[in-house]
C-alpha cells in the first residue's frame, strides 16, 4: 500500500511536478463527490429494481398457478412484562428448539411448576425482545431451555436473541432483579458441546441476574432424558426454597392443560377443518400461502424427479428426489444449504394407535381447548381438525415415549394391576438401564405399550396433550444453486429395521419418499410434464455454514461416506460450473467416499465424469466386499496422509458429512494423527492444531446422530 502524501512530505510543500496540497485536496473532494453521486444512482437503481421484483412476486398469479392465500405474519405489540402481568404469570419458560425436544422439556417444566404453585408461561424465545427481562421483579423466575445446533450455533428460533445478548453494549446490571435457571441440550459427539446453554447461563449472570440453580447439561449422545430428570429433581427443591414454597407439597398428579371437544359436521364445516397445515392459518387444499417461506410457513413443492440410486433387488435402498421451487425469489438457496421436509406418520401407525386408545372413528372432528376457560394457552396443534389428522400430521406417535408419558400411563392403569406394577418399577431410580432398554433399545412406541397392556386406557385428550409435535426432517441439498437454481435434490437412504419385539419400523420421512414414488410415476405417465399433477410435500430452506470458499482457487478436501456425499455432489457441480461456465481457475477438489459395496457408490457416474474431466481427485473404499479387508474413509485418509497434509499446508478447507457418532469422530482423530506425525507436533499440539482448523473456519462438519 502506497504512503499517504501527508506522511511523506512536510505540510505546505509538495514534490516537484505534483499539485499543491490545497489543490490536491480539492481534487480529492471532487472525486469523492462524484463517487458518492454514482453510488447513490446505482443504489437507487437496484433498490427500485428490488422493489419491482417484490411487487412482481406479490402480484396475482397467472391462470395456471394455484391461487394464493394471504398468511399475515403475526406481530407482538406488547412487551413481555405487560403480557406476563396481564395473564397473571410469574414464571417465563423460554425454549430454543430445533427438533422439538427443548420445547417439550419446557412444557414439562411448566406442568411441574404448576404443581409447586407457580403460574408458568411457555414462550418461544423469538416471540419477544428479551431485553424486556430487565423489567422482571424479584418475585418472578425465568427458565431458559436451549439446544445447541451444528457447530455450536443457536437454534433457528434463538438466533435473534443470541445476537442481541452477544452485544457488548448491554449494561452489566441490566438484569439485576432477574432470577434465572438454564438447562442446555447438546451432544458430546460434537466439538462445541452445549455452548448455548453455557452462553445463556454465563451471560445472564454477567448482566446481573441471579442463578437460582446450577446449569443443567443434557447429552443426547448418552441419555438426555435421564440427564434432564436428574437435574430437575434436584432443581425444584432449590427453586422452592428460594421462593419460600414447600417442595413436598406438590401432589404429583398430572396437571391437565387441555381437554378435547368432539364436534359434528353441522358445527364445523369441512371447509374449516385443518388438514395438515403446519402454521396457524387455514390453507384450503391445493392453495399456496404467501412468502416468506420458513419452518412455520413451508412451501408445497412438486416432486419432479424420483429415481433409485441402487440396483433393483439390492438389500438397501437409496433415493434421489428433486423438488421444484418454481423460481420463487422468496425461497432462494445456496449450495451447501439444508432443506427441511415435513412428513406424515404412516397410516398403519395411525391405525395402530387409534386401536390401542379405543378410538372408534378417526375422522371425528375435534378441537383442543384449555381445561381452564380463563387460560390464554393455545392448542398444541391447529384446530379444529380430526383425530386422523392430529395423529398423521401433528403428533410424534412412533418415537419411544418419554418418562412423563410413562408416568401418565401408570396413573391410568388399574390399581394393583401387573401393568401398573411393571411400569411403576421401570420408573424407579434403580431401573434406569432397564427403562432405557424397554423404551429405546427395543424402540417401543406408545401404541406398542398400550397394546402390550390393554387394561391401560389413558384419556385420549391426555395423550393428545402429552405427545410431542411431529418435527420436520433436514437433508443436505445435493445440487448446486448455480446449476439448478429452481430445483433442489435430496439424497436419502430408506430407514427400515425390525425391533427386538418383532415390529417393522420405517422412517417417517424416508418412508414418505418411498411411498410417493407410485404417485410420481403415475404423474409422469399421465403425459405433458408441464401440466401433470405431481405429488407435493411441504419444504423450506435453512441456511448453512457448510459453504465452498469464496476464492475458487482454494483447495477443498471432502469426506462423505454413504448419503453423506450428498452436499459434495452440489460442491462438484459448483466447481465444474466455475471452471467451465465462468472460466475461473479452480483449486484442487478432492473427495474421499466410502460405502459397504461397490453397488452403493452413489452418483458414481457423475463423480467419475468429473474425475475424467480433470476437476475431481477421487478416493473410494468399500467395507463389506467379500475376501477383502474392511476399509472406511479414515483408512483412506491414512493411506493418502502425505496428500492430505499437503492440502492442509496449502490452506485447504475440510468438509465432513455423515454420521457424527463414529465416522466424524474417527475422521477427526485421523487428522490429529496426521498433524502429529507429519507436522512434527506433540499429541496435545496436534489436537489443538485441528481445533484451530475449526475455529479458523477451515474444518466444517454437516453431521447427524
Amino acid at each position: 500500500m502506497s504512503a499517504n502524501p501527508s506522511d511523506s512530505h512536510p505540510v505546505g510543500s509538495a514534490p516537484v511536478g505534483t499539485a499543491s496540497a490545497s489543490s490536491l485536496l480539492q481534487d480529492h473532494m471532487s472525486d469523492i463527490f462524484l463517487l458518492c453521486l454514482v453510488a447513490a444512482i446505482v443504489f437507487g437503481y437496484f433498490y427500485q429494481k428490488r422493489m419491482m421484483e417484490r411487487k412482481k412476486d406479490r402480484s396475482p398469479p397467472s391462470s395456471k398457478a394455484a391461487p394464493v392465500v394471504t398468511t399475515p405474519v403475526p406481530t407482538c405489540t406488547k412487551n413481555l412484562m405487560s403480557k406476563m402481568r396481564e395473564s397473571n404469570k410469574n414464571v417465563a419458560i423460554f425454549f430454543g428448539s430445533q427438533t422439538g425436544t427443548a420445547e417439550d422439556y419446557a412444557n414439562r417444566i411448566a406442568r411441574e411448576a404448576k404443581q409447586y404453585g407457580f403460574e408458568p408461561a411457555v414462550i418461544d424465545i423469538e416471540t419477544y425482545d428479551l431485553t424486556d427481562l430487565a423489567e422482571f421483579t424479584k418475585d418472578m423466575l425465568v427458565f431458559f431451555v436451549v439446544a445447541t445446533y451444528g457447530e455450536g450455533e443457536p437454534t433457528d428460533n434463538a438466533q435473534d436473541a443470541y445476537t442481541t445478548f452477544s452485544e457488548d453494549d448491554l449494561e452489566p446490571g441490566l438484569m439485576s432483579n432477574l432470577n434465572f435457571v438454564v438447562f442446555g441440550l447438546g451432544n458430546k459427539t460434537y466439538e462445541q458441546y452445549n455452548v448455548m446453554g453455557q452462553f445463556w447461563d454465563r451471560r445472564l449472570e454477567e448482566l446481573g441476574g441471579h442463578r437460582v440453580f446450577t446449569l443443567g447439561l443434557g447429552d443426547d449422545d448418552g441419555n438426555l432424558e435421564e440427564d434432564f430428570i436428574s437435574w430437575k429433581d434436584e432443581m425444584w427443591p432449590a427453586v422452592c426454597s428460594h421462593f419460600g414454597k414447600d417442595a413436598l407439597a406438590a401432589s404429583g398428579a398430572l396437571v391437565r392443560e387441555f381437554r378435547v371437544v368432539e364436534k359434528t359436521e353441522e358445527e364445523v364445516p369441512l371447509s374449516r377443518l385443518f388438514s395438515g397445515e403446519i402454521g396457524p392459518r387455514l390453507v384450503p387444499p391445493a392453495q399456496q400461502t404467501r412468502p416468506p417461506y420458513d419452518i412455520k410457513n413451508p412451501f408445497y413443492a412438486d416432486v419432479v424427479v424420483h429415481r433409485e440410486l441402487m440396483p433393483t433387488g439390492h438389500n438397501r435402498r437409496a433415493m434421489h428426489i428433486e423438488v421444484n421451487l418454481k423460481g420463487i425469489s422468496a425461497l432462494p438457496y445456496s449450495t451447501g444449504d439444508h432443506i427441511g421436509v415435513f412428513a406424515p406418520n404412516s397410516a398403519l401407525e395411525v391405525e395402530r394407535l387409534a386401536a390401542a386408545l379405543g378410538i372408534a372413528n378417526l375422522d371425528t372432528i375435534i378441537s383442543i381447548v384449555p381445561a381452564d376457560p380463563s387460560s390464554p394457552k393455545q392448542s398444541p396443534f391447529p384446530c379444529p381438525t380430526t383425530y386422523r389428522t392430529a395423529f398423521t400430521h401433528y403428533l410424534d406417535i412412533v418415537t419411544p415415549p418419554r418418562t412423563h408419558i410413562i408416568q401418565a400411563l401408570v396413573q391410568s392403569a388399574p390399581e394393583g394391576s401387573p401393568s401398573r406394577g411393571h411400569l411403576q418399577a421401570l420408573l424407579s431410580p434403580e431401573s434406569k438401564e432397564e427403562l432405557n432398554r424397554y423404551l429405546n433399545v427395543d424402540y417401543r412406541s406408545l401404541a406398542d405399550i398400550l397394546l402390550q397392556y390393554p387394561d391401560i386406557r389413558p384419556p385420549v385428550d391426555l395423550i393428545l396433550e402429552l405427545l410431542p409435535r411431529l418435527q420436520c426432517r433436514y437433508y443436505s441439498i445435493a445440487t448446486s444453486s448455480r446449476v439448478s437454481p429452481d430445483t433442489v435434490a435430496i439424497c436419502a437412504s430408506l430407514t427400515e429395521f425390525t425391533t427386538n419385539t418383532g415390529r417393522q419400523v420405517t422412517g417417517v420421512a424416508t418412508g414418505m419418499f418411498a411411498n410417493i414414488k407410485p404417485a410420481f410415476e403415475a404423474a409422469v405417465a399421465a403425459g405433458d410434464p408441464a401440466s401433470v399433477a405431481f405429488p407435493t410435500m411441504p419444504v423450506f430452506i435453512r441456511s448453512s455454514s457448510f459453504k465452498l470458499p469464496a476464492l475458487s482457487t482454494r483447495p477443498v478436501l471432502m469426506i462423505g461416506p454413504g448419503t453423506g456425499v450428498a452436499p459434495f455432489r452440489g460442491f462438484v457441480q459448483e466447481r465444474l460450473y466455475q471452471r467451465d461456465n465462468l472460466n475461473r481457475e479452480v483449486g484442487d477438489t478432492v473427495l474421499f467416499f466410502g460405502a459397504r459395496f461397490p453397488e452403493e457408490f452413489l452418483y458414481e457416474e457423475e463423480f467419475r465424469a468429473a474425475e475424467e474431466s480433470g476437476l475431481l481427485e477421487l478416493h473410494v473404499c468399500f467395507s463389506r466386499v467379500p475376501g477383502t479387508q474392511r476399509k472406511y474413509v479414515q483408512h483412506l485418509l491414512e493411506v493418502h496422509r502425505e496428500r492430505v497434509w499437503d492440502l492442509i499446508q496449502r490452506n485447504a478447507l475440510i468438509y465432513v458429512c455423515g454420521d457424527a457418532k463414529n465416522m466424524a469422530r474417527d475422521v477427526n482423530r485421523k487428522f490429529v494423527d496426521i498433524a502429529r506425525d507429519l507436522g512434527g507436533l506433540t499429541e496435545e499440539d496436534a489436537v489443538n492444531f485441528v481445533k484451530k482448523l475449526r475455529s479458523d473456519a477451515r474444518y466444517f462438519e454437516d453431521v447427524w446422530t
